[in-house]
C-alpha cells in the first residue's frame, strides 16, 4: 500500500506512458479531498448549445442480495471540463439515498472511459467500477470500490491498469494485452474483502503467448512465475483456466522443463 492506497502491478505500466500527460483529479471521499493521478470518465455525446450550457445525467442502479441497493450517477455539462460522479446507498426500498462517494474528473485529460455498478466477485454485493486513460489497445486504467462494512462509505478495494478484471475463486486476476501475439496476467490472493488490496498480495504472473515463428501445431505456451519470478505450477488448478485466451490447446511451462 502506498500512501493509503491499493496498489496494483498494473498491466499498463509496461506498455503505455500515460501517467506523465495526466493532470491531478480532485476525489472527494467521506467528505475530504484528496490528489489523485488518474480516473476518467464516459463521454456523452451531447449537442453544443452556443447559448446554453447543456447537461445531462446518467443513471444506474443495482439491488444487492440483501436488499440494499446502490445508485450511480454521472452527470456531465457540455461548457465543462469536468465530469460528476455520485454513488449512494440506501439499506431497504423504504429508505433514502445516501450519498457515499463524490468524483470529480477532468474529462479533457480522460475523454474515454466509464464507471459501472458490477458484482465482481459473485457475493450479492455490487462494487462501483471505473475505467479511465487507455492505450493503444485495451488495456485502460481501473479502479474498484467497495462498500465498508459499516455501510457509510466506499473505500479503494484494488486500484492498476488492466484490459479485464475477474475472480478465479478467491483470487482476483487482471489481464492485459502485452503484445501482438501474448497476454499477461497478474493474480493476487486478497486478504479480505473489506481492505484494499496490497504489492504484496501478487501470487502470480502468468504470461500466454503466440510463437509466430514456430512450425509445430501448438504454438502457445503459457508459463507462471511466482513472487520470486521463479517458473511454477499454480497450487489452484482452476487458474490453468487462463491459459486458454488463444485455445484449449497449451504447453503449460513447469519449473521441470523451463531455465529462466
Amino acid at each position: 500500500m502506498v500512501n493509503g492506497k491499493s496498489v496494483g502491478l498494473g498491466i499498463v505500466s509496461g506498455y503505455m506512458q500515460i501517467y506523465s500527460v495526466m493532470r491531478t483529479v480532485r476525489i472527494l471521499l467521506n467528505h475530504e479531498v484528496r490528489a489523485y493521478p488518474f480516473l476518467l470518465f464516459v463521454s456523452l455525446g451531447l449537442v453544443h448549445s452556443p447559448a446554453f450550457a447543456q447537461c445531462d445525467a446518467v443513471t444506474e442502479q443495482a439491488e444487492n442480495a440483501d436488499g440494499s441497493s446502490l445508485q450511480l450517477v454521472v452527470q456531465y455539462c457540455d461548457e465543462a471540463i469536468e465530469r460528476d460522479i455520485r454513488v449512494s446507498y440506501r439499506a431497504t426500498a423504504d429508505e433514502s439515498y445516501t450519498q457515499l462517494f463524490h468524483l470529480v474528473q477532468d474529462a479533457e485529460e480522460a475523454p474515454m472511459g466509464g464507471a459501472a455498478l458490477r458484482d465482481l466477485d459473485g457475493d450479492g454485493l455490487h462494487e462501483l467500477e471505473t475505467r479511465g486513460m487507455c492505450g493503444a489497445g485495451p488495456n485502460c486504467e481501473g479502479a474498484i470500490y467497495r462498500l465498508t462494512s459499516e455501510r457509510d462509505a466506499l473505500f479503494e478495494f484494488f486500484a492498476s491498469g488492466y484490459a479485464d478484471l475477474i475472480m478465479v475463486d478467491e483470487f482476483l486476476v487482471e489481464s492485459g494485452r502485452a503484445s501482438c501475439c501474448s497476454w499477461e496476467y497478474h493474480v493476487y490472493l486478497p486478504r479480505s474483502n473489506s481492505e484494499p488490496v496490497q504489492a504484496s498480495d501478487f501470487v502470480y504472473a502468468m504470461a500466454v503467448g503466440i510463437d509466430v515463428g514456430s512450425d509445430t501445431d501448438n504454438d502457445v505456451t503459457c508459463t507462471f512465475t511466482d513472487s520470486q519470478n521463479q517458473v511454477v505450477v499454480p497450487s489452484n488448478p482452476n487458474l490453468l483456466a487462463l491459459c486458454s485466451h488463444y485455445g484449449p490447446d497449451y504447453i503449460l511451462a513447469t519449473p521441470e522443463s523451463t531455465t529462466l
